[in-house]
């Protein structure tokens, strides 16, 4: 194989196992110059991007589970809820006040 084939070749390899690197971050990484042990250190950044990345989308989906669980609390605990509770508050509070009437007259 030719010189120019596998310079292409590597190129390309490269190129795919900076997927999801920014441009900024692979010339910092040139320039560094650190043991990086070949492609298998891109290739271990670019799979902790993808585990992060999942990470977030699971997240974010347990986010909107809690903010749908808040809202349907909020939505209970409005209107007819509430009312219920204050009619069952009032309730109580009669009867108390009959129950202290009848303590106080003796029945």
């Amino acid at each position: 194989m030719n010189t120019t084939l596998m310079n292409a070749r590597r190129i390309v390899a490269c190129v795919n196992a900076c997927e999801g690197i920014n441009t900024e971050d692979v010339e910092a990484l040139a320039e560094l110059k650190c043991d990086i042990p070949g492609v298998a250190g891109v290739a271990q950044m670019s799979i902790n991007s993808s585990a992060l990345e999942e990470e977030r989308d699971a997240l974010a989906a347990q986010n909107r589970e809690l903010v749908a669980a808040v809202e349907a609390a909020l939505d209970y605990c409005s209107s007819e809820a509430i009312g219920t509770v204050q009619q069952e508050i009032e309730d109580n509070a009669r009867m108390q006040q009959t129950l202290r009437a009848a303590l106080k007259h003796g029945r």
